[in-house]
């Protein structure tokens, strides 16, 4: 079956903007082998354009792990579901990682694992639905279930095994996962109707608006954290400001200006943190 592999080998803006050219698979070894020396992705899509709309189809499990799950997890999982697998280390491995914020990630280790699906996914909803139950129960990069989604080549290859292909959520049990995701969102509407209505806030938000927050805390701060807590309640920006500003403590004293500023970076990061 088909994989991708970036045109643009030697660029690496290429490989974020670029075109890919859909490769076919041989056996196990020459596989391993691409995926140590090229830019590649389990996606194939239309025209070799890497956007996330173009999806066309997916035949293999591919997870990205930062932390959280260790290669001895990952061979132990391979070998009690009897999977053919491939497991490749990553550029980090081992590493000292820098996050695009500056924190540092101290080193661990940083893998690939990529399982065959036993049919090719040939639909983007297909794809991300079964990208999202793997996920949760595997601790991996949620980003690889993005319809978008390329690798970087792997510095070493840890295991290569034949096995069983991985199953695929069958078209019944999409179903019934899509039934209970709209009933789940429907509670958590309701819920936070109510709690709007009501007025019910988290009680460390209640608390810190009626009592206020010690004099070497960040205001600034504080109300960043309202707007990221009042946004899932169903509170828009303007009411969010309007809390604060009508409160008994002392966040307000910082000027509706900063407020105003603070709640909506707090009100926006919820809001990309629940997309």
């Amino acid at each position: 079956m088909d994989i991708s592999l970036s045109r643009q080998q030697k660029s690496k803006k290429g490989h974020d903007h670029g075109w890919f050219t859909p490769y076919t698979v041989g056996n196990i070894d020459s596989f391993a082998h691409i995926i140590c020396s090229s830019v590649w992705s389990p996606i194939v899509w239309t025209s070799g354009r890497r956007v996330k709309a173009n999806f066309l189809s997916c035949k293999y499990l591919t997870l990205d792990f930062d932390e959280g799950f260790t290669l001895v997890e990952a061979q132990e999982w391979v070998a009690k579901n009897g999977y053919a697998a491939i497991i490749g280390t990553s550029k980090s491995h081992q590493k000292d990682k820098v996050t695009p914020s500056g924190k540092i990630q101290p080193a661990c280790d940083r893998f690939r694992l990529v399982v065959p699906f036993s049919k090719n996914l040939e639909s983007l909803d297909e794809y991300e639905t079964n990208m999202a139950h793997v996920m949760e129960s595997l601790p991996c990069d949620p980003s690889c279930k993005d319809g978008g989604r390329f690798f970087y080549p792997c510095k070493e290859i840890i295991l290569k095994t034949g096995g069983h292909e991985f199953e695929p959520l069958s078209s019944e049990q999409i179903e019934e996962l899509e039934k209970i995701k709209q009933h789940r969102q429907a509670l958590v509407v309701r819920n936070r109707d109510t709690q709007k209505r009501s007025g019910t806030l988290p009680t460390w938000t209640q608390r810190i608006l009626k009592h206020g927050i010690p004099e070497n805390e960040s205001r600034h701060q504080y109300c960043y954290r309202v707007g990221a807590a009042l946004a899932p309640l169903g509170y828009d920006e303007v009411e969010i400001i309007e809390v604060i500003m009508a409160s008994n403590g002392n966040l307000k004293d910082i000027g509706i200006a900063d407020v105003r500023r603070a709640v909506i970076n707090g009100f926006e990061r919820s809001r990309r943190d629940t997309q």
